[in-house]
């Protein structure tokens, strides 16, 4: 065999070996050369990450996270008319977008679908709405 094709495998099996071994089942086996299976730290009797596992932890995350959005219809009816931008902050937290035009604060917190808009003068909230919430 060629001493160059040798030197290819001798690298690349080590690192491939787990791929090989999560797509051939339990059955299948690798032939790989003894002194470089340690060099790959690689454990023979390790399995390979279910994906079915991941996905289920994948969804359960997200939603985590979206239950932890404080964009909710029980934060929209806690906001008051004249409330201050600091009170309207502490309920929603720290807005995703502001701007100001002619002495008028628009903040919106959330997403284009999701989220609640406020309109404050002087500091203190003129009128508010919101979108996708209910």
């Amino acid at each position: 065999m060629n001493p160059v094709i040798v030197r290819i495998l001798i690298v690349f099996l080590p690192v491939a070996a787990p791929i090989f071994r999560a797509s051939q089942g339990s059955e299948g086996s690798v032939a790989m050369p003894a002194g470089r299976l340690n060099a790959a730290k690689l454990n023979p009797t390790e399995q390979p990450e279910n994906p079915m596992k991941t996905g289920i932890l994948t969804a359960i995350l997200i939603l985590l996270l979206a239950a932890c959005s404080k964009i909710t219809l029980e934060n929209y009816d806690r906001l008051q008319a004249g409330m201050s931008y600091d009170e309207v902050k502490g309920i929603l937290g720290t807005p995703d977008q502001c701007s100001e035009v002619l002495g008028v604060k628009a903040c919106t917190w959330g997403k284009e679908k999701r989220n609640i808009k406020v309109n404050f003068v002087s500091n203190q909230v003129l009128i508010f709405s919101a979108e996708g919430i209910r």
